[in-house]
């Protein structure tokens, strides 16, 4: 019997009472071995874009000006702070729907782009996990493969789409009162020591 997971199904149960913190740090002890690309003593932001299975038009392909005002903010609390991205730009087919220069915005706010070709290099994939789940800070997209790094990142973890553990965020609806207190907030966890 295969076990699924349905957050819609009782939200009034919190997310933690079915991943521990010990258990998500059980989770993660296989990636803590992987090397980090990020510069020791320096606050890591890692993003994720879901791109290579997407048409452009496709609005699960969160705009790049998501990702622009939150690292603005970012920057605004944590100077200091490096950003990398990953993404795919091929999908299934081997067909490269985007292209590398779509992410020279990023570029030019001085971030780190790290592209690969798909689903088709394991150790990539694994290699990206670790980076995500090890970062500071990490700006998931609405994938699923975000959604692995999310659960094992303990420090700050903001998503478009919800905030299931306490080190969580919602990253849409800026317009909310909460808003700036939840990333400031986060932002700040993002420096405490690893509590999972």
């Amino acid at each position: 019997m295969g076990l699924a997971f349905d957050w819609n199904w009782n939200a009034s149960v919190p997310a933690s009472r079915f991943f521990p913190s010990e258990f998500r740090q059980r989770l993660s002890a296989p990636l803590a071995s992987w090397p980090l690309l990020f510069t020791p003593g320096r606050a890591a932001v890692a993003m994720h874009f879901r791109r290579g299975d997407l048409e452009r038009d496709d609005p699960r392909a969160t705009p790049n000006e998501y990702y622009y005002k939150i690292a603005d903010r970012i920057r605004e609390l944590l100077p200091s702070a490096e950003f990398h991205v990953w993404a795919a730009i091929k999908d299934q087919r081997d067909q490269n729907v985007w292209k590398d220069e779509d992410f020279n915005g990023f570029r030019l706010k001085g971030m780190q782009v790290h592209l690969d070709d798909g689903v088709a290099d394991e150790q990539s994939l694994l290699g990206t996990w670790a980076q995500l789940a090890a970062a500071n800070i990490f700006v998931a997209s609405q994938s699923s493969f975000s959604y692995i790094p999310m659960l094992l990142n303990c420090h700050c973890v903001i998503s478009p789409k919800n905030n299931k553990f306490d080190n969580w965020m919602k990253g849409t609806e800026e317009w909310r009162d909460s808003y700036h207190s939840d990333l400031t907030a986060c932002v700040r966890r993002s420096q405490a020591p690893r509590q999972c």
